[in-house]
């Protein structure tokens, strides 16, 4: 019986010390990575609009002014273009016209001058001095205005009629339209000067 006894400590001894053990052993312990947790996205703050009410009858005239300058702003053709200049008064056109008739009506007003001694107006309309006529008009002279008038017009109109062709399209040797812009546009001054001047004076100028 005691042996019985002696037996059993001991048996309870062994499970006590191994039970020590177990416990006294070091385990592993897993340690997971936690994934950084991300900010909450959060959406921009939009701008409260404001009600769309019926317009003002000032607002929609101001609406359709806007409207009706912008169709105008796409149908107007850009500068320079043929477009343009054919609906411009001051184009190039009626500048070669002008210069033109300038340059001959200048070349033929001082022949008649240096020939007849008569001014300008004179040669054509004659001069008055206290409603009496003084200097007839020459022979013809309307009708040489008229002339010059209408040849200068038609020549230059016809290439554009037919060929479509402006008068920058052509030049003849040195004659260029450049050159030929210059000349008309001196002419058409001198021109002017020549009337001032005689009219101011009261005599022709050569």
């Amino acid at each position: 019986m005691l042996m019985n006894k002696f037996s059993t400590r001991q048996s309870a001894l062994a499970r006590g010390s191994n039970a020590h053990r177990a416990l006294s052993v070091p385990r592993p312990v897993l340690v997971r990575a936690q994934e950084p947790e991300q900010a909450p996205q959060t959406a921009a703050p939009q701008e409260p609009q404001a009600p769309q009410g019926p317009l003002s009858p000032a607002e929609q005239e101001i609406r359709a002014t806007q409207a009706v300058a912008a169709m105008q702003s796409q149908q107007k053709p850009p500068a320079g273009s043929k477009e343009a200049d054919a609906n411009s008064i001051l184009n190039n056109m009626n500048e070669a016209i002008n210069g033109r008739a300038a340059m001959m009506g200048f070349v033929f007003a001082i022949a008649g001058e240096l020939a007849t001694n008569h001014g300008v107006v004179s040669q054509v309309a004659g001069r008055y001095e206290n409603q009496e006529l003084v200097e007839r008009a020459l022979a013809g002279s309307d009708l040489g205005f008229g002339a010059v008038v209408a040849l200068t017009t038609i020549g230059t109109l016809m290439p554009r009629l037919i060929a479509g062709e402006g008068p920058q399209d052509r030049s003849f040797g040195p004659f260029t339209p450049g050159l030929e812009k210059t000349l008309g546009r001196v002419a058409m001054m001198g021109f002017a000067g020549l009337l001032i001047l005689e009219d101011v004076m009261g005599h022709p100028l050569l």
